[in-house]
């Protein structure tokens, strides 16, 4: 018994109507997430302009939990913890904005200020230190891993083509663009997993107990970097060199990923306030 046969024009048929199936589900999906994206931030700004800072401190919170970190809807939740006054939280998400993208001056100029007005001060940086701060060490380590495949091409290359020129020219200076990639990422290592006291005054303990003696207290904004924990206290050191033990409730990590929504129709200066 013979099975039917399908001409090859009715399964091509078949195929790009599934195809397009496929493409309108997927756009009707997107155009979806970016109507309730828009009227999410249309609440969220709605609700900051009228001075309802925890409304939309809510808003924008529930918008990246729903789509996932932006640059603009993170510096849109600091603007509103800076108005109700919460100046560690506001510090807490312009860095959360800087660590996915740190040229971004609207960032870095509304950071500063919140630092002023709070009376915390950034320490000054060698020329070095801004140049490894340029970029986080994502970006570093994305760097280095180019670098190394246009070497590893080049060897290629060279043994098909016989470039030896051109290795002998290139492959250094690719090296070395390598290496000094690797070098940014490890400085950078440090900051990656830097935090903020979030906490107004909070103490900074001798040993990891309630009832330990204090050295001194921190203040809410500033950036400090855990190195142990010990039953819910970490040990933190700051910009200055102080350090001691401080209630891990106290600290918020600057914990993001590198990756960006993007949603058709939604530009992303349109996020901003």
């Amino acid at each position: 018994m013979s099975g039917k046969a399908y001409s090859p024009a009715i399964t091509a048929t078949f195929l790009l109507t599934a195809m397009l199936v496929w493409l309108f589900s997927i756009t009707s999906v997107q155009a979806a997430a970016s109507r309730s994206l828009q009227e999410g931030l249309h609440l969220g700004n709605a609700a900051y302009g009228e001075g309802r800072f925890q409304e939309a401190i809510a808003i924008y919170s529930a918008l990246i939990d729903e789509y996932g970190f932006s640059p603009e809807l993170l510096h849109n939740l600091a603007n509103s913890y800076a108005a109700a006054g919460e100046n560690g939280r506001a510090i807490l998400h312009y860095l959360q904005g800087l660590r996915i993208a740190p040229g971004d001056d609207d960032l870095q100029a509304d950071l500063e200020l919140i630092r002023q007005k709070a009376g915390l001060f950034d320490q000054e940086h060698s020329f070095t230190e801004r140049l490894f701060r340029h970029y986080n060490m994502n970006q570093w380590l994305t760097s280095a891993l180019a670098f190394y495949g246009l070497f590893t091409l080049l060897l290629g290359l060279n043994l098909r083509l016989h470039f030896k020129k051109a290795l002998s020219t290139l492959g250094p200076l690719l090296v070395c663009a390598m290496l000094f990639c690797c070098l940014g990422a490890y400085v950078q290592k440090e900051e990656w997993y830097s935090g903020v006291i979030v906490a107004p005054d909070a103490r900074l303990l001798l040993s990891p107990f309630q009832e330990s003696s204090t050295n001194g207290s921190l203040a809410e904004g500033t950036l400090v970097f855990a190195e142990k924990s010990h039953e819910g206290y970490l040990y933190v050191r700051d910009q200055r060199g102080r350090s001691g033990w401080v209630n891990g409730s106290y600290f918020a990590r600057i914990n993001t990923s590198a990756a960006t929504f993007h949603r058709d129709g939604v530009e992303p200066d349109s996020l901003r306030q």
